[in-house]
C-alpha cells in the first residue's frame, strides 16, 4: 500500500506576515513563490533578500513541504544601486535578521552575507528553486543566471523578479531557450517562473 504525501497551503494566513515586511514582492508574486517553495524537496536559493520579505515568503511556504527544504539566502545586505543615496551602501542586515527571527524561520533559512559570486564559490548542491532578485544590472543578473542555473535540476524552477526591468529582461531574451526551459506565456506581475526541462 502506498502512502500519499499531501501538501497544505496556508498562504492566506501567512500573507499578512509577509506583507508587513518592507519590499516589493506583490501578493500574487508572493503566492507563486510560496506555492513553489511548498513543493520543494531540497534547496531553495534566493539571490537578493533586502529586508527579508521574499525570504519570509519562501520560508513560510517551505513549511508546507513534507521534505523540509532549506533556504540559502544570499545578500551582502548593503542595498542595491537603486536603494543607495549618493551611492552610499545601506545596512539592511539588522532588519532582515529581525524579520526572519520574528517569523521563527532560522531553522529553515541559512543567510549567506556575501555577494552571489562569493556564495557560488562555496555552494555546490543541487537545488529545486532558484529565485533571482539581486542587483538588476545586466552583468550581475547575467552572472546570477548563468552561474547558478547549472545547479537547478531537471524539473526545478528559476524565478526571476523584476523581469520587466532592462537587465533581467535582456538576460531572459539572450539566454532562455524553449529547448532548455518551459516558458510561461506571461509573467506573474514582474515575476517570470521558468521550469528546467
Amino acid at each position: 500500500m502506498s502512502r500519499e504525501i499531501t501538501m497544505k497551503n496556508d498562504f492566506e494566513d501567512d500573507w499578512p506576515k509577509i506583507k508587513a515586511i518592507d519590499g516589493w514582492l506583490s501578493q500574487s508574486e508572493a503566492n507563486a513563490l510560496y506555492d513553489l517553495a511548498g513543493k520543494c524537496k531540497t534547496y531553495i536559493v534566493e539571490i537578493g533578500a533586502y529586508k527579508g520579505r521574499s525570504t519570509t515568503c519562501l520560508g513560510l511556504g517551505s513549511r508546507n513541504s513534507p521534505y523540509a527544504p532549506k533556504i540559502i539566502s544570499i545578500d551582502p545586505f548593503t542595498g542595491s544601486k537603486e536603494h543607495r543615496v549618493d551611492g552610499v551602501p545601506i545596512d539592511t542586515w539588522n532588519e532582515y535578521r529581525d524579520n526572519v527571527e520574528a517569523n521563527g524561520l532560522f531553522d529553515v533559512v541559512n543567510p549567506m552575507q556575501m555577494t552571489s559570486k562569493e556564495a557560488r564559490d562555496k555552494f555546490h548542491s543541487k537545488i529545486d528553486l532558484l529565485f533571482i532578485d539581486g542587483s538588476h544590472e545586466y552583468e550581475d543578473v547575467k552572472y546570477d543566471f548563468l552561474a547558478w542555473r547549472k545547479l537547478v535540476h531537471r524539473g526545478g524552477h528559476i524565478a526571476i523578479h523584476d523581469y520587466n526591468w532592462s537587465g533581467p529582461n535582456r538576460v531572459v531574451r539572450e539566454f532562455v531557450s524553449p529547448r532548455e526551459y518551459i516558458i510561461p506565456k506571461k509573467a506573474v506581475n514582474s515575476l517570470l517562473v521558468l521550469k528546467v526541462r
